[in-house]
């Protein structure tokens, strides 16, 4: 045989002669069977050689050829690399069976197909949940919920974790009956179920209950049973929901306590800690919380001047301690670093303290003197924080306050002043148009607070009062009052105020199907100082409704002390 035929048999028509170029790796054998070849091979006993070789035709007629020229070095060389690959032969076995039976085949194959679909699917399954918690704990909820979307959409509920992922996005997408369906199936009341499930529902009871909107000592009975069913977390939250339990059980000690565990765990807790000691027994706590409140916060300004959280909570211990002269120049050197609208809040909010200090008349000054100090101070903080909305408030008290018609018009005039100076115009407009409403001037009243609106078409405040006044002045424009409030609610859904403005427009309008449901909805969270009012205009919606036993249920509620 001459070296073409041997290239030939190879089926390789650019091999060498030596046969250094074969390659057998694409159908490698077992690493046993290959040392059987070789030592029959070595012995000249092709025929047994021949039955240990696979039926692949190329392969057996490369081995004879090689045979046939007697070089079995070359073909030890040729042969060994595949005894690295021991997987790659059980590949070829199950492909050399696979050729001898077509039934087989067909089996095998379909179950190959369903084995790979089901694998496939398991991965991508695997891979939503992944990419869906690690969203969720960056907190992108709609990340997160489109995730979650496609394991639910596959029937995959997944583990108790990502069902309370599920619950929690359920809620925030306002869907809560069924966050509450499946937070119920997690966190039974009466059974152990998912620890971080019963924290959440902890959570959701507490919230309720300081909202008003739940009460009584069942309430507290199912807020302690959860908070035991999930007693190994021993996180920041867990201690506080505790420290909230005991405090609305009557239990302040215990409250103080599980206070200061999640402080030593999150030292910005320290002043809230600080804040349950208000009995004298529990002077002593106090003082040592509000020690390590500021040393954790000169501390961290140290380290980070621009800490603005931890300078708020330097000026908060201040002024605790009645060091306001300390704590505005801390703000000051905050300020200077950076103008953060945090510290301008706050130095706005310190002028406001000094000028409740300046409430009380005292012997050392005069009426009028006391009162252009209050002007003073309400003008700073007007400069420091413009937006600041406790600065109305001090406004319209100290116009109440006024003993004369005098000092009621030198505040007006101060907030003209401020008008004419172009210091916060929209918001000098927006207090003077409130000041002027409680005085019954509904015309400039209607005049102020439009310019404050047109002004700053983002004031949602404004467009608040001024659909107020427009529903209630003596031609009224429900209307456009309706108009107004639904842009302001659009913007800040969640705001009691503006809630309560809508009632009251929707009541002006005739529409009492309407207004009865969002002053039902109003009620339960309102303050308890208001419900006088709001039982009065329930009662009128009620009696408009036909509705007599319920109106005059809530008119009784209303003349009671």
């Amino acid at each position: 045989m001459n070296p073409f035929n041997l290239r030939k048999l190879l089926g390789r028509e650019n091999s060498s002669a030596d046969g250094h170029d074969l390659d057998f790796d694409d159908e490698p054998l077992d690493a046993s069977l290959w040392t059987r070849i070789k030592r029959r091979f070595s012995r000249n006993h092709s025929e047994e050689m021949a039955d240990l070789v696979p039926m692949k035709r190329g392969l057996w007629l490369r081995f004879k050829g090689l045979f046939s020229w007697r070089r079995p070095e070359v073909m030890m060389d040729a042969i060994d690399p595949a005894l690295l690959n021991q997987a790659a032969y059980i590949r070829h076995r199950r492909l050399a069976m696979l050729a001898a039976s077509p039934s087989v085949l067909v089996l095998i194959a379909v179950g190959a197909v369903l084995y790979h679909s089901e694998a496939a699917q398991s991965a991508i399954q695997l891979s939503y949940r992944a990419a869906g918690r690690a969203a969720f704990t960056a907190g992108n909820l709609e990340r997160a919920r489109f995730y979650y979307s496609r394991l639910i959409g596959s029937g995959d509920i997944g583990s108790p974790q990502d069902q309370l992922n599920w619950a929690t996005m359920l809620a925030s997408s306002g869907d809560s009956q069924a966050a509450i369906k499946l937070l119920d199936k997690l966190a039974p009341e009466d059974a152990v179920g998912f620890g971080p499930a019963h924290l959440q529902k902890a959570l959701f009871l507490t919230s309720a209950l300081r909202a008003g909107q739940v009460q009584g000592p069942d309430v507290l009975n199912r807020l302690q049973w959860h908070l035991r069913q999930s007693a190994r977390d021993n996180s920041v939250e867990s201690n506080q929901l505790w420290a909230f339990y005991y405090l609305a059980a009557g239990q302040p000690d215990k409250a103080i306590a599980r206070q200061a565990i999640a402080a030593q765990l999150n030292p910005d807790l320290w002043l809230e800690a600080a804040a349950l000691c208000n009995s004298p027994d529990s002077a002593e706590d106090r003082a040592r919380f509000v020690g390590r409140a500021e040393a954790h916060s000169r501390q961290s300004i140290a380290d980070n001047p621009l800490d603005a959280a931890r300078r708020l909570m330097l000026v908060r211990v201040l002024v605790d301690r009645k060091q306001l002269d300390e704590a505005d120049a801390i703000l000051a050197d905050g300020l200077k670093l950076e103008s953060s609208p945090l510290l301008k809040r706050a130095g706005s909010d310190l002028c406001l303290v000094r000028l409740e200090q300046l409430a009380t008349p005292t012997t050392a000054t005069s009426d009028a003197d006391r009162l252009q100090a209050q002007i003073r101070l309400i003008g700073q903080a007007s400069q420091i924080d413009p937006q600041n909305p406790a600065i109305v408030k001090h406004w319209a008290a100290l116009h109440d306050r006024a003993n004369s018609d005098e000092h009621r018009k030198q505040i007006r005039e101060q907030l003209e002043k401020s008008i004419v100076d172009g210091e916060s115009t929209a918001f000098a407009h927006f207090t003077l148009g409130g000041i002027l409403w409680t005085v019954a001037e509904q015309k400039k009243s209607l005049f102020h607070l439009e310019k404050a609106f047109e002004l700053d078409p983002r004031f949602m405040d404004a467009a608040n009062n001024l659909a107020w006044v427009l529903a209630n002045q003596e031609q009224p424009d429900a209307d456009r009052a309706e108009q107004l409030i639904r842009q302001a609610i659009q913007q800040r859904p969640n705001d009691l105020r503006y809630q309560d403005t809508l009632g009251e427009v929707l009541s002006k309008q005739g529409k009492w199907d309407e207004a009865l449901v969002v002053l039902e909805r109003v009620f339960p969270v309102s303050p308890v100082g208001k419900r006088k009012n709001l039982h009065r205009r329930l009662a009128d919606a009620y009696e408009h409704l036909g509705e007599e036993n319920l109106a005059r249920l809530h008119r009784e509620s209303a003349e009671k002390p």
